[in-house]
């Protein structure tokens, strides 16, 4: 019995330590909350963005009027495919008519498990959500 908890032991462990090979598809982002400094009738959309350079714009999301109840959930466009472990990504916040609002960096170090369901991301001033599967 012993040998057979080492071994399970062991075998987590390894396989734990790989989860930088594991590819994420960013599929949608829900916008939680935000502190709202803006007019409630202008359009909501996100950019996600590298996070060391926060003008490459990797995928943008629908737009969502700001006067509609939170959370909202967003369609990203397109698809982003992504090792999160590796390559975080910054999701910010913009208004069609207040311009950019707020912003947030996904550190996956921050995660213990693998394949989570529903990753927030959050600050004093806005709070996301990221949707998708694992590969």
């Amino acid at each position: 019995m012993k040998k057979i908890f080492i071994l399970v032991l062991c075998l987590s462990a390894t396989l734990g330590c790989k989860k930088d090979r594991y590819e994420f598809t960013l599929k949608a982002v829900k916008l939680n909350s935000f502190h709202k400094k803006h007019h409630f009738s202008e359009n909501l959309f996100i950019k996600i963005v590298e996070p060391s350079d926060t003008t490459s714009v990797l995928a943008t999301t629908d737009i969502y009027p700001g006067n509609i109840t939170l959370p909202a959930t967003y369609a990203v466009h397109p698809g982003l495919l992504r090792h999160l472990y590796v390559n975080p990504v910054t999701l910010q916040l913009w208004g069609d008519s207040s311009g950019f609002i707020s912003s947030n960096t996904l550190d996956m170090k921050e995660y213990k498990i693998i394949y989570p369901i529903d990753m927030e991301v959050e600050n004093e001033e806005v709070s996301f959500s990221l949707l998708g599967s694992w590969k």
